[in-house]
């Protein structure tokens, strides 16, 4: 049975007792947008050497992996290969998701920072406020590092240890109709009707309203292991998106993405059922309470849920299938980071671009190049793929 007292002492209790770890001094960041904002272009050109290759004297040909002080063309910021074979010409976001970029450095610089520092994402409105950019220059540039966050989840090791794990729906809202309920009376005839299943509305009528419904409704599964240092909760998270909370979804996840004698904590679904056969599977019955007497509950995976949903309540307003798998992975590494430092997540953010090659779904996306539908998981494949929207 696990027990919460086994778990080692957390760094953060050196605080004030009962601060957030957020206010602690550890948190603190030497990279922020007051001191991002004070920088010159090349300032930013340099942060971006400094954090791909260290310095001019070892810099890497994109193309043929010479490492040599390169000739540098001061005036156009870019970089000629020394390699007679080769004599490319490069600049720091060559070969990266922001290949061929026309923002400056430092209103890249600019971006990222604000983008590590919201704790549930910004709008592609507000970015364009606050950097004087498109719309579309903002959409594009927040797709790109989604895209980043699932093609680098594709090789992680297994999670292990103490795993929690649960399903949460999203998208598929209903919009509320022309008619304003004013009164209690109408009020109260709408509840008997639609949650009494008091109505004289044709079965076929409700079936067809349900279906349209939930067209666009969708499930995040999340699994997250937890840390062993008492305090800290999760340390990865990873999330995938399914039609339905099922046995076949939950146990290909499991297999795919959890190490063997692993333990599972979950609530009372009968999707559940099968990690018993390959795991230590313990549950909790929440139509009776949130944590059981020894501990077992699935709070890391509410924890999950409730910054998503945050985001789409705040952020977006509502979540379309098509991109909702990269939300749901910004979400994940949102998570990840939270007690990491903003220097910290730029860095880790950073060390992504430069190594993850080109984008494969924002590269000339308004050109029309872009993803021809939804990320999601195929149990029999154990991958995501895409499907396509009508399907």
């Amino acid at each position: 049975m696990y027990s919460m007292t086994t778990q080692m002492e957390s760094p953060f209790d050196t605080n004030k007792k009962g601060q957030h770890y957020l206010k602690s001094a550890g948190i603190k960041s030497e990279l922020n947008s007051y001191d991002v904002g004070r920088m010159t272009e090349e300032q930013a050109f340099e942060y971006f050497v400094t954090e791909r290759w260290g310095d001019r004297n070892n810099i890497m040909c994109p193309e043929c992996k010479v490492i040599s002080k390169h000739y540098f063309d001061k005036r156009n910021q870019r970089w000629r290969c020394k390699n007679i074979e080769c004599r490319k010409d490069f600049s720091i976001f060559t070969g990266t998701v922001f290949h061929s970029r026309r923002l400056p450095f430092h209103k890249i610089l600019c971006f990222l920072t604000m983008y590590v520092s919201a704790p549930y994402g910004i709008s592609y409105s507000s970015a364009k406020g606050m950097l004087s950019i498109q719309c579309k220059t903002a959409q594009a540039f927040m797709g790109k590092i989604r895209e980043l966050f699932i093609r680098s989840s594709i090789n992680q090791p297994k999670l292990k240890g103490l795993i929690h794990m649960d399903g949460g729906y999203f998208g598929g809202k209903p919009r509320h109709g022309r008619i304003r309920r004013v009164d209690n009376t109408q009020i109260a005839d709408y509840v008997n009707s639609s949650l009494m299943a008091k109505t004289s509305t044709p079965k076929a009528t409700i079936v067809a309203n349900a279906k349209k419904r939930y067209t666009k409704r969708r499930v995040v599964m999340v699994l997250r292991e937890l840390s062993t240092i008492k305090g800290e909760g999760a340390t990865r998270t990873i999330v995938a998106l399914v039609d339905s909370e099922t046995e076949k979804f939950a146990l290909s996840l499991a297999l795919k993405y959890i190490e063997r004698g692993s333990t599972i904590m979950t609530d009372e679904s009968p999707a559940y059922n099968q990690l018993s056969k390959y795991f230590h599977h313990e549950t909790v019955e929440h139509a009776k309470e949130f944590a059981t007497i020894d501990g077992v509950n699935s709070n890391q995976a509410e924890s999950y849920f409730s910054r998503l949903r945050l985001h789409e309540y705040t952020i977006r307003r509502r979540m379309e299938p098509k991109y909702m798998c990269d939300i749901a992975w910004e979400m994940a590494w949102r998570e990840d980071v939270r007690r990491k430092s903003y220097k910290q997540r730029v860095s880790q953010l950073l060390d992504l671009i430069f190594t993850n090659g080109l984008s494969i779904y924002w590269r000339r996306y308004w050109q029309k190049n872009n993803r021809a539908g939804e990320l999601i998981w195929s149990p029999e494949k154990d991958i995501h793929e895409i499907r396509t929207l009508n399907s």
